[in-house]
Protein backbone atom coordinates (compact mmCIF):
# COMPACT_ATOMS: atom_id res chain seq x y z
CA UNK A 1 0.00 0.00 0.00
CA UNK A 2 1.41 3.40 -0.93
CA UNK A 3 1.45 6.41 1.41
CA UNK A 4 -1.50 8.16 -0.26
CA UNK A 5 -3.75 5.14 -0.01
CA UNK A 6 -2.64 4.51 3.59
CA UNK A 7 -3.78 8.04 4.50
CA UNK A 8 -7.10 7.58 2.71
CA UNK A 9 -7.60 4.23 4.42
CA UNK A 10 -6.98 5.83 7.82
CA UNK A 11 -9.73 8.42 7.48
CA UNK A 12 -12.08 6.51 5.14
CA UNK A 13 -11.46 2.75 5.52
CA UNK A 14 -12.25 0.53 2.56
CA UNK A 15 -15.28 -1.74 2.52
CA UNK A 16 -14.92 -5.33 1.30
CA UNK A 17 -16.02 -5.52 -2.33
CA UNK A 18 -17.78 -8.78 -1.55
CA UNK A 19 -19.65 -8.42 1.73
CA UNK A 20 -19.15 -4.76 2.63
CA UNK A 21 -17.39 -5.30 5.95
CA UNK A 22 -15.04 -2.44 6.87
CA UNK A 23 -11.32 -3.14 6.69
CA UNK A 24 -9.82 -3.95 3.30
CA UNK A 25 -10.96 -4.30 -0.29
CA UNK A 26 -11.39 -8.07 0.13
CA UNK A 27 -11.89 -9.61 3.56
CA UNK A 28 -10.46 -12.99 4.54
CA UNK A 29 -13.83 -14.74 4.40
CA UNK A 30 -14.60 -13.55 0.87
CA UNK A 31 -11.05 -14.36 -0.22
CA UNK A 32 -11.53 -17.96 0.89
CA UNK A 33 -15.13 -18.45 -0.20
CA UNK A 34 -15.55 -16.33 -3.32
CA UNK A 35 -12.26 -16.65 -5.23
CA UNK A 36 -11.11 -19.87 -6.89
CA UNK A 37 -7.48 -20.29 -7.94
CA UNK A 38 -7.21 -20.97 -11.66
CA UNK A 39 -5.89 -24.23 -13.07
CA UNK A 40 -2.46 -24.32 -14.73
CA UNK A 41 -2.89 -23.84 -18.46
CA UNK A 42 -1.53 -22.17 -21.58
CA UNK A 43 -2.56 -18.52 -21.48
CA UNK A 44 -3.45 -18.48 -25.17
CA UNK A 45 -5.45 -21.62 -25.90
CA UNK A 46 -6.25 -22.72 -22.32
CA UNK A 47 -4.79 -26.18 -22.89
CA UNK A 48 -3.78 -27.76 -19.58
CA UNK A 49 -0.03 -27.52 -19.03
CA UNK A 50 2.36 -27.94 -16.12
CA UNK A 51 3.51 -24.84 -14.18
CA UNK A 52 1.51 -22.46 -16.41
CA UNK A 53 3.76 -23.18 -19.40
CA UNK A 54 2.86 -21.96 -22.87
CA UNK A 55 1.92 -25.01 -24.94
CA UNK A 56 4.19 -26.13 -27.78
CA UNK A 57 1.84 -24.87 -30.50
CA UNK A 58 1.38 -21.38 -29.03
CA UNK A 59 5.05 -21.05 -28.06
CA UNK A 60 6.08 -21.07 -31.72
CA UNK A 61 4.77 -17.56 -32.32
CA UNK A 62 5.88 -15.63 -29.23
CA UNK A 63 8.55 -15.21 -26.56
CA UNK A 64 6.55 -16.07 -23.44
CA UNK A 65 7.59 -19.37 -21.88
CA UNK A 66 4.88 -19.34 -19.23
CA UNK A 67 2.16 -17.05 -17.91
CA UNK A 68 1.01 -17.43 -14.32
CA UNK A 69 -2.65 -16.45 -13.87
CA UNK A 70 -4.12 -16.50 -10.39
CA UNK A 71 -7.82 -16.64 -11.32
CA UNK A 72 -10.35 -16.25 -14.10
CA UNK A 73 -11.67 -12.73 -14.60
CA UNK A 74 -15.11 -12.38 -13.07
CA UNK A 75 -16.93 -11.87 -9.81
CA UNK A 76 -14.87 -10.46 -6.96
CA UNK A 77 -11.64 -10.57 -8.97
CA UNK A 78 -13.13 -8.39 -11.69
CA UNK A 79 -14.51 -6.02 -9.03
CA UNK A 80 -11.00 -5.71 -7.57
CA UNK A 81 -9.49 -4.89 -10.98
CA UNK A 82 -12.19 -2.29 -11.64
CA UNK A 83 -11.87 -0.68 -8.21
CA UNK A 84 -8.09 -0.45 -8.56
CA UNK A 85 -7.97 0.97 -12.08
CA UNK A 86 -11.15 3.02 -12.35
CA UNK A 87 -12.13 3.90 -8.79
CA UNK A 88 -8.67 5.03 -7.58
CA UNK A 89 -8.37 2.23 -5.00
CA UNK A 90 -4.58 2.04 -5.17
CA UNK A 91 -4.40 -0.44 -2.31
CA UNK A 92 -5.96 -2.93 -4.72
CA UNK A 93 -2.51 -3.43 -6.22
CA UNK A 94 -1.30 -4.73 -2.87
CA UNK A 95 -4.27 -7.10 -2.63
CA UNK A 96 -3.49 -8.37 -6.13
CA UNK A 97 0.14 -8.93 -5.18
CA UNK A 98 -0.88 -10.96 -2.11
CA UNK A 99 -2.77 -13.29 -4.42
CA UNK A 100 -0.16 -13.39 -7.15
CA UNK A 101 3.23 -13.73 -5.51
CA UNK A 102 2.75 -17.27 -4.11
CA UNK A 103 2.68 -18.50 -7.72
CA UNK A 104 6.23 -17.18 -8.12
CA UNK A 105 7.86 -18.83 -5.11
CA UNK A 106 9.75 -21.31 -7.30
CA UNK A 107 11.48 -18.58 -9.33
CA UNK A 108 15.15 -18.15 -8.50
CA UNK A 109 16.57 -14.87 -7.25
CA UNK A 110 17.93 -13.96 -10.70
CA UNK A 111 14.48 -13.12 -12.06
CA UNK A 112 13.73 -9.45 -12.63
CA UNK A 113 10.17 -8.22 -12.01
CA UNK A 114 9.14 -5.85 -14.83
CA UNK A 115 5.78 -4.03 -15.04
CA UNK A 116 4.01 -3.87 -18.38
CA UNK A 117 3.62 -0.07 -18.72
CA UNK A 118 0.13 1.28 -19.22
CA UNK A 119 -0.59 3.66 -22.11
CA UNK A 120 0.34 7.21 -21.07
CA UNK A 121 -3.15 8.59 -21.66
CA UNK A 122 -4.56 6.04 -19.17
CA UNK A 123 -1.90 6.93 -16.60
CA UNK A 124 -2.81 10.61 -16.89
CA UNK A 125 -6.50 9.82 -16.49
CA UNK A 126 -6.00 7.64 -13.39
CA UNK A 127 -3.09 9.50 -11.84
CA UNK A 128 -1.01 6.35 -11.47
CA UNK A 129 0.11 3.23 -13.33
CA UNK A 130 -1.50 0.19 -11.71
CA UNK A 131 1.03 -2.19 -13.27
CA UNK A 132 3.96 -0.29 -11.77
CA UNK A 133 2.33 -0.42 -8.34
CA UNK A 134 1.54 -4.11 -8.75
CA UNK A 135 5.11 -4.94 -9.78
CA UNK A 136 6.45 -2.99 -6.81
CA UNK A 137 4.28 -4.97 -4.40
CA UNK A 138 5.12 -8.30 -6.04
CA UNK A 139 8.80 -7.44 -5.77
CA UNK A 140 8.50 -6.66 -2.05
CA UNK A 141 6.56 -9.84 -1.37
CA UNK A 142 8.76 -12.15 -3.42
CA UNK A 143 12.14 -10.56 -2.73
CA UNK A 144 12.85 -10.37 -6.47
CA UNK A 145 14.44 -7.26 -7.95
CA UNK A 146 12.04 -4.81 -9.58
CA UNK A 147 12.94 -2.58 -12.54
CA UNK A 148 10.80 -0.42 -14.81
CA UNK A 149 12.78 -1.13 -18.00
CA UNK A 150 10.04 -0.88 -20.64
CA UNK A 151 8.69 2.23 -22.35
CA UNK A 152 5.36 2.36 -24.17
CA UNK A 153 4.29 4.55 -27.06
CA UNK A 154 0.97 5.01 -28.83
CA UNK A 155 -2.58 5.70 -27.69
CA UNK A 156 -4.48 2.87 -29.38
CA UNK A 157 -7.54 1.74 -27.44
CA UNK A 158 -7.75 -2.05 -27.66
CA UNK A 159 -11.22 -2.67 -26.26
CA UNK A 160 -13.32 -4.28 -28.99
CA UNK A 161 -10.36 -5.19 -31.20
CA UNK A 162 -9.77 -8.75 -32.34
CA UNK A 163 -6.67 -10.66 -31.26
CA UNK A 164 -4.96 -10.11 -34.61
CA UNK A 165 -5.86 -6.41 -34.59
CA UNK A 166 -4.39 -6.03 -31.11
CA UNK A 167 -1.15 -7.71 -32.13
CA UNK A 168 -0.87 -5.44 -35.16
CA UNK A 169 -1.61 -2.32 -33.08
CA UNK A 170 0.98 -3.25 -30.47
CA UNK A 171 3.73 -4.47 -32.79
CA UNK A 172 6.10 -1.59 -32.04
CA UNK A 173 4.47 -0.23 -28.90
CA UNK A 174 7.22 -1.24 -26.47
CA UNK A 175 10.94 -0.59 -26.27
CA UNK A 176 13.52 -1.58 -23.69
CA UNK A 177 15.49 1.24 -22.10
CA UNK A 178 17.93 -0.81 -19.98
CA UNK A 179 20.45 -3.61 -20.36
CA UNK A 180 18.60 -6.91 -19.84
CA UNK A 181 20.94 -9.11 -21.88
CA UNK A 182 21.00 -12.59 -20.41
CA UNK A 183 18.41 -11.73 -17.74
CA UNK A 184 15.40 -13.80 -16.75
CA UNK A 185 12.27 -11.65 -16.67
CA UNK A 186 8.80 -11.99 -15.16
CA UNK A 187 6.42 -9.42 -16.63
CA UNK A 188 3.62 -8.25 -14.33
CA UNK A 189 0.16 -6.97 -15.27
CA UNK A 190 -3.40 -7.26 -13.97
CA UNK A 191 -5.23 -9.11 -16.77
CA UNK A 192 -4.43 -11.11 -19.88
CA UNK A 193 -7.08 -11.51 -22.58
CA UNK A 194 -5.71 -12.15 -26.07
CA UNK A 195 -2.13 -11.96 -24.80
CA UNK A 196 -1.20 -9.32 -27.38
CA UNK A 197 0.09 -6.79 -24.85
CA UNK A 198 2.22 -9.30 -22.97
CA UNK A 199 3.57 -10.71 -26.22
CA UNK A 200 4.55 -7.27 -27.52
CA UNK A 201 6.31 -6.45 -24.25
CA UNK A 202 8.06 -9.82 -24.27
CA UNK A 203 9.16 -9.25 -27.86
CA UNK A 204 10.85 -5.99 -26.91
CA UNK A 205 12.67 -7.69 -24.05
CA UNK A 206 13.75 -10.55 -26.31
CA UNK A 207 15.11 -8.09 -28.85
CA UNK A 208 17.10 -6.50 -26.01
CA UNK A 209 18.70 -9.86 -25.19
CA UNK A 210 16.57 -11.17 -22.32
CA UNK A 211 16.85 -14.92 -21.81
CA UNK A 212 13.72 -16.51 -20.31
CA UNK A 213 10.56 -14.39 -20.25
CA UNK A 214 7.64 -15.33 -18.01
CA UNK A 215 4.59 -13.28 -17.06
CA UNK A 216 2.33 -13.11 -14.02
CA UNK A 217 -1.18 -11.68 -14.06
CA UNK A 218 -4.00 -11.60 -11.57
CA UNK A 219 -6.58 -12.90 -14.01
CA UNK A 220 -7.24 -14.39 -17.43
CA UNK A 221 -10.20 -12.99 -19.32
Amino acid sequence: MDILDSMVGLFAPHHCLGCGVIGGLICGVCMDQEIAVRHSACYRCNKLTKDYKTCVGCKKSNSLSRVYAFADLGGLVESLVYATKFDSKRSGSGVMANMLYPLLLDLNAEFLVVPVPTAKVRVRQRGFDHSVLLARHVSRKSGLENAHVLSRSGKTRQVGSTANQRRSQLKDAFSCRADVAGRDIVLVDDVVSTGATLEAAAGALRSAGARRIFAAVLARA
